[in-house]
């Protein structure tokens, strides 16, 4: 570690009152609220580099740094949810064209948000979510079809935040599976460096 990324673990440290030194996560959470660390910005370059959806870097530091209102990346992270929520829609109609008859786009893309904030933020946002039902009350549709949307979304940002977690923890210890080493290689050309 370098004197910048001890003075953001020192940050963490204090912030967090951990018996233990900050984790990554913890890194990260206090470079997106404003430590200005090289080194937690290069790792999260690196594996946004690698991961299979722009999407995926925004739900983790959302998800790790609390407050989406700030950033760069809330449009992408809203595009992602709208699209999400559009296939949601779409794979169900393909099943059974009945479930999603009152499908509209407004509705559909709340329940995408919906999903991204409890992948994000897990039970701690359910407060701040209105239920199911009163959402379907609020939108004019279906319980069930809100649900639907709302769960797929969820499982697929879900999906993305583990695996970005899984990314920066491997990027910070230097010690890639073989799933980083070959997007790696996809999206370069090259093996990764022995160094990185």
């Amino acid at each position: 570690m370098n004197m910048e990324t001890n003075k953001a673990a020192k940050i963490a440290s204090e912030t967090f009152e951990a018996d233990a030194p900050p984790t990554i996560h913890e890194l990260v959470s206090c470079w997106y609220w404003g430590d200005a660390s090289d080194d937690v910005a290069g790792l999260l370059t690196l594996c946004n580099m690698v991961a299979p959806d722009p999407a995926a870097q925004w739900l983790y530091l959302f998800g790790e740094a609390g407050d989406v209102r700030r950033g760069h990346g809330l449009e992408t992270l809203e595009s992602w949810c709208w699209g999400m929520a559009a296939e949601a829609a779409c794979s169900a109609a393909r099943y059974r064209p009945e479930r999603m008859a009152n499908y509209r786009r407004r509705w559909a893309r709340q329940a995408g948000q919906d999903g991204a904030a409890l992948a994000m933020w897990g039970k701690a946002s359910l407060p701040d979510l209105p239920g199911v039902q009163r959402r379907a009350e609020r939108y004019g549709c279906r319980p069930a079809d809100y649900l639907q949307v709302r769960s797929y979304v969820e499982v697929e940002a879900d999906r993305l935040i583990r695996g970005f977690r899984t990314d920066m923890e491997q990027a910070l210890r230097g010690a890639y599976d073989s799933s980083f080493r070959a997007r790696y290689l996809t999206v370069t050309g090259r093996e990764i460096p022995a160094y990185a």
